[in-house]
């Protein structure tokens, strides 16, 4: 296991940060709304999202039901008992997620109710991605 420094974020939190801002954006919710749900700032909440703040477990909580999820739904995508998302993992997600085509993507496949149909998508994507990703014909 990877040393932990306390004074940095923890690749967990961040990954949890990012699941809120996910399933917040999702909703088309603001931070102040999220804030005001769960009795914190907007800029607490900002804190959260980027990982820079743990989130409680109660507050962990309160979020799940504001944003209308299981609280498991903020540790999807973790590996395996014991192992972490790398750094490259989660920074890959949260460029992702910032940019306005990947919002759009997120908000569309959400809405994508069929896992054979969300598995068909994911699959052309890839594809996509194999074909016009010069590195990949070399």
């Amino acid at each position: 296991m990877a040393q932990y420094d306390p004074r940095k974020p923890h690749t967990i939190d961040t990954h949890v940060g990012s699941q809120i801002r996910t399933r917040r954006v999702a909703l088309k919710m603001s931070q102040e709304k999220l804030g005001g749900k769960v009795g914190v700032s907007f800029q607490q909440v900002q804190k959260y999202e980027r990982g820079q703040n743990r989130v409680g477990a109660s507050r962990l909580f309160y979020m799940s039901k504001a944003l209308e999820v299981p609280v498991s739904f903020f540790y999807n995508g973790l590996e395996t008992e014991g192992q972490t998302p790398t750094q490259e993992t989660t920074d890959t997600l949260q460029s992702f997620i910032q940019s306005p085509e990947g919002l759009r993507m997120a908000r569309a496949f959400n809405k994508i109710k069929l896992a054979i149909t969300r598995n068909s998508v994911i699959d052309m994507i890839e594809n996509i991605a194999e074909v016009t990703d010069p590195a990949a014909t070399s």
